[in-house]
């Protein structure tokens, strides 16, 4: 058995002391084994020397010390300075089970969920709370914030719609003395110099300073750099799969911050897949899965034909699931007392010169996924939203001019509206602006006050609601996914579906969620014998979309039986009916 000495260096790194070249226990060469384990932990470099690998470092983590002194491999005894092992006690004896426990200091009682899982985050310096829309995860975040004597300099990080919401839990949920800077207005330089002038009197005054940025101005210079120069009490990454693809600017800004205390919140940490977990895991802790990605996706995943941006299966999905459990609390949806939903599936058919231009370029997709060699998932995603436009009803001609050239599915949501009648608020969920100035258009046409949530426009109160006037609200599926509530009306019409399954739940919750009474009802408008219902399929049984989308193409799927239940089984009430709309 090898025998491995673990010291601190000067620069905060951990040194082992080793000849990695030992021969491995069947004596046939170097003990791969360990070396492979050394490699995957966070910042890992060896020394090359003339007798070969002598010495090795990595980054210091409260998990890279747990793994070193107690998941090294079996061929080793590992023997640590006391500073690395009391790290290493630490984080063992935080991922330990706690019982349920009421917040010392709280403006009101948790319930129980939230009582859960604040003990499990305020034990442990790093954790992700994967809890379901409406369970009161930022309650659970502030009330761990609030209990944490290091947790004086906060910055919390979110989508940009999500800035004010913070202000308002804040007031709900927070009961300590505290000053709260939420960076809306100016450069990024005159953000960046508000934080700090901000962070200087919170100091003077003694209280705990806390800081909302949005992910799009926090990742910028010179915020970027300065937020990154010194250790925060705790960082919120709210919203976490925004930091999901790794090789993102904010994934990499993430990474880079440093805190005493991280914590992410989100209802749907892998909104594509489980390799969706890597880069928010490299915020909290690195020494969890490393802090190499091609490494973490060779160990999870199996690439397909179109690279390695092309995942066809995974593997090893106990371990990831094992080590994710570490610093992760997931509370569904199914412990709020929610009124029931329905769901109704309205179909139509192509008309005949709308069919036309569909076949046309299904063609060239069917074309363009058999060329293995210049095919690529993001390339095949820009033709699947192409199919999806010609199924809402228009297209971009040769000059990028965008063409009306069918009805169908307007015809439909003209019919819900008249069925729904004027008394009833209705949230239209699309992907394209084309079909937001179709249902605007239809709207005006029938005398309904229409309102939207756009990248251009942003009609809500200033608590982020439907306003008292608007009957039909238009939301683009980017704009109104996150902080936003949309209990005030109870029907949902999905216009056009979204590829992204993360968007896809996160607008399901926006109707149904607490503080809704009414039962809900969506709508999901769907043209046959098109990439519609390949795209919904996909979406109710949490496949992807893309992947579903080619699979289908190839043959892997069969077509749509309107005997088929769609995936959506007994989970709630299901209606079908087929549209009056059709070929002419």
């Amino acid at each position: 058995m090898m025998t491995l000495l673990a010291t601190l260096t000067g620069d905060g790194r951990i040194m082992v002391d080793t000849d990695l070249r030992e021969p491995s226990d069947n004596g046939s060469g170097p003990n791969l084994m360990l070396i492979d384990f050394f490699a995957s932990l966070p910042g890992a470099k060896f020394s090359i020397q003339k007798t070969g690998f002598r010495a090795f470092t990595c980054k210091l983590t409260p998990a890279t010390c747990y793994q070193i002194l107690h998941e090294a491999p079996s061929c080793v005894a590992c023997f640590c300075e006391d500073s690395i092992s009391v790290v290493a006690d630490e984080f063992f004896r935080s991922i330990g089970d706690a019982p349920a426990i009421q917040p010392a200091i709280r403006k009101m009682d948790a319930w129980n969920h939230q009582a859960l899982a604040y003990s499990f985050a305020r034990q442990r310096k790093a954790s992700l709370l994967n809890m379901g829309m409406g369970t009161g995860k930022s309650a659970v975040a502030i009330n761990v914030l609030q209990n944490d004597p290091e947790s004086k300099t906060i910055l919390i990080l979110c989508p940009l719609s999500v800035r004010s919401v913070w202000r308002r839990e804040f007031l709900k949920h927070c009961s300590i003395e505290h000053d709260l800077l939420i960076l809306e207005k100016g450069t990024t330089k005159q953000k960046a110099d508000k934080a700090k002038t901000f962070l200087e009197m919170s100091e003077l005054r003694g209280v705990t300073a806390v800081i909302v940025v949005n992910y799009d101005t926090a990742k910028l210079e010179p915020f970027a750099k300065w937020s990154q120069s010194f250790e925060w009490g705790c960082i919120i990454a709210d919203e976490s799969h925004r930091a999901k693809s790794p090789s993102s600017v904010t994934s990499k800004y993430l990474s880079r911050l440093q805190g005493k205390r991280k914590m992410c919140l989100t209802g749907t940490p892998m909104p594509h897949g489980p390799l969706d977990i890597f880069g928010q895991f490299r915020f909290l802790d690195s020494g969890i899965y490393g802090d190499s990605y091609h490494r973490f996706r060779s160990k999870y995943a199996v690439s397909g034909v179109f690279g390695s941006d092309h995942i066809i299966a995974y593997k090893n999905q106990d371990d990831l699931a094992n080590k994710m459990s570490l610093m992760t609390y997931t509370v569904g949806r199914d412990v709020l007392d929610l009124p029931p939903v329905t769901h109704n599936v309205r179909t139509c058919e192509l008309s005949t010169s709308s069919k036309k231009v569909y076949k046309e370029m299904e063609t060239e997709l069917i074309a363009f996924v058999g060329d293995g060699n210049h095919a690529t998932a993001s390339n095949g995603l820009v033709k699947i939203l192409r199919l999806q436009q010609i199924t809402s009803g228009h297209i971009k001609d040769s000059e990028e001019v965008v063409r009306t050239i069918g009805t169908e599915k307007i015809d439909i949501l003209d019919e819900i509206l008249d069925e729904i009648g004027p008394t009833g608020k209705v949230v239209v969920f699309c992907n394209f602006i084309h079909d937001l100035d179709s249902v605007a258009k239809l709207c005006l046409d029938n005398g309904i006050y229409y309102g939207e949530l756009s990248g251009r426009r942003k009609d809500l109160t200033e608590h982020a609601q439907i306003p008292a006037g608007v009957m039909v609200l238009g939301v683009q599926y980017q704009a109104g996914g996150v902080g936003v509530d949309l209990t005030g009306a109870s029907y949902c019409v999905f216009f056009s579906a979204t590829y992204n399954g993360g968007n896809y739940e996160q607008a399901l919750a926006r109707t149904h969620r607490p503080g809704q009474s009414k039962n809900v009802v969506y709508y999901h408008i769907l043209c046959l014998e098109s990439v519609d219902v390949t795209i919904y399929r996909a979406l109710r049984s949490k496949r992807d979309v893309v992947s579903a989308v080619i699979g289908s193409l190839a043959g892997d799927l069969d077509g749509y039986d309107e005997g088929d239940d769609l995936g959506l089984g007994t989970v709630c009430g299901v209606q079908r009916r087929s549209s009056r709309v059709r070929a002419t």
